[in-house]
């Protein structure tokens, strides 16, 4: 093959323009009639002098570099660069500190000053990284490396703005600069993720101050195709390799300002005092300036190189860079408009706003199978004599490099390839589409249809007792399938003792195991498993139901979440559905077939592995264990291997029977077992999907229908509540109490085991259309559910349920409009409920508590003090009621207690005597206003708020947040179940000490946090981001579902409901 048949488009090192390379061939065997090669001549000789003086001044004059900057010609390639940067700037700091030290403090001696300079040092220097690729992050990495990350500022990482991948440059209002940075390090173009700089930052742009940044800029893979604003930089350094020349020479221009004699580095022996790395002298600046480059031998020819292609630039353009900058923007331009025509085949990686013009990276998605698709477009490119076009190999994909030295008709020569390749691949798709989005059905015609509404009594009954039962008991018996009743399930948090040698693991609860040969059983396990995966958030929304339909044509997987349904699905189960059919069809002993199944399913799968890896580095680092299982998972969150390398790495780890041996007796060993199992669900959903494929007939032919998750409004269910077996559904996590028993009640669904949790926001949906018969189908299995929630309830040992509660059990709930607020509680004007709290407070009066000087405290904590002491006296000493009258008849209490309390060898009684003694104005049936509290804690207020009685302020979330801060920074714990305080996670607590933890928790908030942002994260369900803003974001995830039920507060999702559209539309599609 011809040189001029090929279109190279790799990354680097790039091609070169064929006439430079055939003067160099020439130069490098007889230069100028010399005799000698121009590699052969000594650096330090007039001829390499010229070549190298030649080359600075055509640079300069190319990119119009004023004359205040200095060229130099180094080695060892950019990555040198990131550190000759952080070498040299971090010098001339130091330097210029010590300067400023002696100009301020004259006199001091030379240790004083390195006493104060290390103390600069400790709390002033900092290197600025602005992360937006994979070579800006290894810049910052290696500046850690080199210094310690404790001088390393990341001042924005693109990850962050884009779901834990680059391709996003974060706005510039969000950046975190440091003041006097030694540096600010910015890449231009990142080579392996498409992305560039589409300007100069506004934030880092200079004002002719000492404040100004000291910008570096990275410009290997840009340089010489844009206008660069040079005096924006302090440094500007570029590989040769891309659009200057060959690879073994790097570019630097650098102010002069930041060389001798304006600046000039710390001496090595003040740098070693510090604890600051010496730049080795190759890689000294100064020098290399004062050397004129040549202080080592550089490579000539290179440099010889990389002038010829600056004269040819020269030539060509006679308006210099701004010549070369049209150019390659029309080729970036003809290659992304192509991409952009075709989005059935095509998608661009990076966001549109920072796409690189230098390197398109893109993915082919035509099939849903990428990696199919991406080979088979590399093979058809090769085919047309177009090359270099495989991506990185850390990040896939297709990458087209668009270098100066790529002529027009090389790109249009591409972009006739992305044409022909779409034609191809649309046959393609239509012929092979395997998944299809589908509607909620409407109802059929001729059929009559009702609306089902729960019943508003039962909706009360249920919605309180699962309010009292989440309160009181927080575990209820979980249900069993009757046809595996030797099967333990555990719950979604706590995992049996059994699953420690249970290395085949791989989902949220024990399914079905493998080994089994019933395929009913192997067809559970395919349905969950694959739920999970698609499940691949943590969030409620992405609670996904799966159901198998088989026909005697193929089979046919429903799959249903209220989470909308995206193209990352469409393709991962395009190509599932693909890899099943041909799994289906192969010969079995045919081992040279291999589907790539785990590394697409690892990949899908990452948000979700980002997760458990994260709860796994905490669990972790909390016993102090298995550091080097710790580095290897931060691996990961950083982006340094792979999903896939991670879980098979997981894998790995989980088949030692050492490391397993290690973990049995550590303290928290279940969670960590757990947390490797969900790690491992791609690669254990790999098995059961080849396995599946193999020994359930029919899946020679797949067919996915995505069902649209249920929202709260009227809907048309099409479900059949008729068929004569119970159907199974997949769920991504074991149902909850609530939907494990309503569908039972059913009697038309079969679901892995429920975990036994109830949630007091379970709600059914408002309203179904559905054929009349059905409707009572529904109310019985509500009856049940209500049935069950009652027997439960009476299992409890507690007797106490709060009056408005125990009303409500009998009463319907009101309409929203009909509730009544105030601050301290929400009730509904009911006549029955107000007869039923007359009744039973007339057991509990107030008063009674008000005659024994207990209302007299303000304070919960000084109340229930009061009320101990009384209990001591009676339950320990033998007081007697006739004794306790007498002294509240009489208003002698506190002449009581004294008396007592010299009658009692008791310590503790004569302090807490003596502390009553202490109170100035306790007395019988003396009680204090609560609004001495109000005002006493009037200082956390705005100016404005003080002003206005409490009952104006607004929204009424400000007065609801004013309550609970008094009541809790006076002592007073509110009871799990009060409608006030269900919002603020009270109802999470198990007993009495986790009440106090809770409160605990908010004091501690209430003390660090401004009220302002305390009412408005109460009021906008932000709580737990408040708690993390302050530090206390590791406390609140140790207590057990006080996150998950902050973060869902003002929302509902209507768990089984998601499913129950699977088998609706079983019966709408023709299958009987």
């Amino acid at each position: 093959m011809k040189r001029e048949d090929i279109t190279y488009l790799g990354a680097g090192p790039a091609s070169l323009p064929t006439d430079v390379l055939a003067t160099a061939a020439q130069a490098l065997q007889n230069y100028q009639d010399t005799g000698l090669g121009v590699a052969e001549h000594s650096h330090r000789s007039e001829i390499a002098t010229n070549i190298l003086n030649g080359a600075k001044a055509d640079l300069a004059n190319f990119l119009d570099i004023p004359d205040t900057y200095e060229i130099l010609f180094l080695q060892g390639g950019g990555s040198g660069q990131f550190d000759a940067t952080v070498y040299n700037l971090v010098s001339i700091w130091a330097e210029k500190q010590r300067q400023q030290i002696i100009k301020e403090k004259a006199g001091i001696s030379e240790d004083e000053v390195i006493s104060e300079l290390r103390k600069k040092v400790e709390s002033e220097l900092k290197l600025d990284y602005l992360v937006t690729g994979s070579w800006s992050l290894k810049a910052s990495q290696e500046a850690v490396r080199l210094l310690g990350s404790e001088y390393v500022n990341i001042v924005s990482d693109s990850r962050t703005v884009n779901d834990g991948k680059f391709g996003k440059i974060a706005d510039e209002s969000t950046w975190k600069l440091s003041r006097k940075a030694a540096l600010v390090y910015k890449c231009e173009n990142e080579t392996v993720d498409g992305v560039e700089f589409p300007s100069f930052p506004k934030v880092l742009e200079p004002k002719g101050t000492d404040e100004d940044p000291i910008v570096v800029g990275d410009f290997s893979s840009t340089i010489l195709s844009r206008r660069i604003p040079v005096q924006n930089y302090s440094i500007i350094f570029f590989g040769a390799q891309k659009n200057l020349g060959v690879a073994g020479i790097t570019g630097v221009i650098i102010k002069k300002d930041l060389l001798p004699p304006v600046s000039s580095p710390c001496s090595p022996a003040i740098l070693r005092k510090l604890g600051l790395p010496i730049a080795p002298t190759i890689l000294d600046y100064s020098v290399a300036a004062k050397n004129n480059s040549l202080y080592n031998t550089l490579p000539i020819f290179d440099v010889y190189i990389a002038g010829q292609v600056l004269k040819k630039l020269l030539a060509s353009f006679p308006d210099k860079v701004d010549g070369q900058q049209a150019v390659a923007d029309r080729k970036a331009k003809l290659i992304y408009e192509t991409l952009d025509a075709y989005p059935e085949v095509y998608k661009v990686v990076p966001a549109k706003e920072v796409r690189s013009r230098m390197n398109a990276c893109f993915r082919v998605i035509k099939g849903g199978n990428v990696d199919d698709a991406e080979k088979a477009f590399l093979k058809g490119a090769v085919e047309r004599g177009i090359t270099g076009l495989k991506g990185h190999r850390s990040v896939g994909g297709i990458r087209a490099s668009n270098y100066n030295a790529i002529p027009e008709s090389g790109i249009e020569k591409l972009a006739a390839y992305l044409k022909d390749n779409f034609t191809q691949a649309f046959v393609v798709h239509n012929r092979m589409s395997h998944v299809k989005k589908l509607h909620l059905p409407r109802p059929t015609a001729g059929i009559k249809t009702d609306v089902w509404n729960l019943p508003n009594e039962i909706e009360s009954q249920i919605k309180t007792l699962a309010a009292v039962l989440q309160v009181q008991q927080q575990q209820c018996t979980p249900l069993e399938r009757e046809e595996e009743e030797d099967e333990e399930e555990t719950d979604d948090e706590e995992t049996s003792n059994e699953q420690l040698h249970n290395h085949e693991l791989g989902s949220s609860a024990v399914v079905a195991p493998l080994a089994l040969e019933d395929t009913k059983n192997l067809k559970r396990c395919f349905l969950d498993q694959l739920a999970e995966l698609l499940c691949y958030k943590k969030d409620a929304h992405y609670v996904t139901c799966t159901y198998l339909r088989e026909g005697l044509d193929g089979i046919t997987i429903l799959a249903s979440r209220n989470a909308a349904w995206k193209d990352k699905d469409i393709r991962i189960l395009e190509s599932l559905a693909g890899t099943l059919e041909q799994l289906a069809a192969r010969d079995p002993f045919d081992l040279e077939f291999k589907p790539d199944l785990e590394r697409e399913l690892s990949e899908y799968y990452t948000p979700r592995l980002n997760y458990h890896v994260k709860q796994l580095v905490n669990t972790l680092e909390a016993v102090k264990g298995e550091t080097g299982l710790v580095d290897f998972l931060r691996d990961f969150l950083s982006r340094r291997i792979s999903s896939q390398v991670l879980v098979d790495g997981v894998k790995r780890i989980w088949a030692n029977i050492d490391f397993r041996s290690r973990i049995e007796v550590w303290p928290k060993a279940n969670k960590i077992v757990q947390e490797l199992g969900f790690i491992r669900r791609p690669i254990v959903a790999a098995k059961t999907f080849d396995k599946a494929a193999r020994e359930i007939s029919n899946f020679q032919r797949v067919k996915i229908e995505l069902l649209p998750g249920y929202k709260a409004e009227s809907v048309t269910p099409s479900l059949s509540l008729v068929s004569r077996t119970p159907q199974y559904l997949g769920i991504s996590k074991k149902t909850c109490f609530m939907c494990g028993h309503f569908l039972q009640s059913l009697s038309q669904f079969q679901t892995r085991n429920n975990h036994g949790k109830v949630y007091s926001q379970w709600r059914l949906p408002k309203s179904l259309i559905m054929p009349p018969k059905y409707c009572e189908t529904l109310d019985n299995a509500a009856r049940s559910l209500r049935d069950v929630m009652q027997r439960e309830r009476a299992l409890e040992l507690d007797y106490h349920i709060a009056a408005v509660k125990e009303s409500t059990i009998s009463s319907p709930v009101a309409p929203q409009h009909m509730r009544i607020w105030s601050p301290f509680s929400r009730h509904v004007p009911d006549p029955k409920l107000q007869a039923r709290e007359s009744e039973w407070l007339s057991h509990r009066s107030p008063r009674e508590i008000a005659a024994f000087g207990i209302l007299y405290f303000t304070s919960a904590a000084d109340q229930q003090r009061l009320f101990g002491l009384y209990c001591h006296l009676v339950n320990d000493w033998g007081v007697g009621e006739e004794e306790l009258r007498d002294a509240w008849q009489q208003d002698k209490l506190k002449e009581f207690f004294l008396f007592r309390s010299s009658q009692i060898p008791s310590t503790w009684i004569h302090n807490e005597s003596h502390w009553i003694s202490q109170q100035d104005g306790f007395a019988a049936n003396k009680e204090t206003d609560f609004n001495i509290v109000f005002e006493s804690q009037k200082h956390v207020l705005k100016h404005e708020d003080q002003q206005v009685p409490y009952q104006l302020w607004k929204p009424r979330e400000k007065l609801e947040a004013y309550v609970f801060l008094c009541q809790i920074r006076n002592g007073y714990i509110p009871d799990a179940d009060e409608d006030d305080w269900i919002s603020l996670g009270f109802c999470t607590a198990r007993n009495g000490g986790e009440t106090q933890q809770v409160a605990k928790l908010y004091r501690e908030l209430l003390d660090t946090c401004v009220f302002e942002e305390f009412w408005k994260a109460m009021a906008e369900s932000k709580m737990v981001d408040l708690f993390r803003k302050y530090g206390l974001g590791d406390a609140i995830a140790e207590m057990r579902n006080f996150e998950t039920l902050l973060s869902a507060v003002g929302t509902w999702h209507q768990s089984c409901y998601c499913g129950l559209w699977i088998l609706q539309l079983s019966n709408t599609t023709g299958a009987k």
